[in-house]
């Protein structure tokens, strides 16, 4: 897919009626993924499991709920939107403590399923914090 990559930022009020958001683009932390869980942990634990095992989810803190109804959490690390998972829930805002040690607290949290689906695609974006409404990417 090339060309711009149209987002919306959380606050912004320049949304407008003609854009189709159906996701969100989230910057997952480099922290988490290469220090915290392990790159290959991470793999296995936000793509291989759910697409193997249809009750196996992502956790993933967000800093609060969406306001728009979206199917699609696309995931950014190191400069790049590398995977789409669906959004299969929100929950509320809480302290989540992990099977390694880790607790976490959300404003709300976001259920990722399958299908976990790699980018077809290089499709670059520098990392922020919060949430960005996008258009379909891929």
């Amino acid at each position: 897919m090339g060309g711009d990559i149209r987002v919306e930022d959380v606050g912004g009020s320049l949304m407008r009626s003609d854009k189709h958001y159906v996701g969100i683009i989230v910057t997952f932390s480099h922290d988490m993924i290469y220090k915290q869980i392990g790159y290959d942990n991470f793999i296995r634990q936000f793509v291989t499991y759910p697409n193997r095992f249809s009750n196996s989810f992502w956790n993933h803190a967000l800093p609060n709920k969406p306001k728009l109804d979206v199917a699609y959490c696309y995931a950014l690390w190191d400069g790049e939107i590398r995977y789409r998972a669906n959004i299969a829930a929100f929950e509320e805002a809480q302290a989540k403590t992990f099977r390694d040690g880790r607790t976490i607290y959300g404003g709300a949290w976001m259920l990722l399923s399958a299908p976990v689906i790699k980018a077809p695609e290089r499709i670059e974006m520098k990392g922020f914090q919060g949430f960005r409404y996008c258009e379909e990417l891929f």
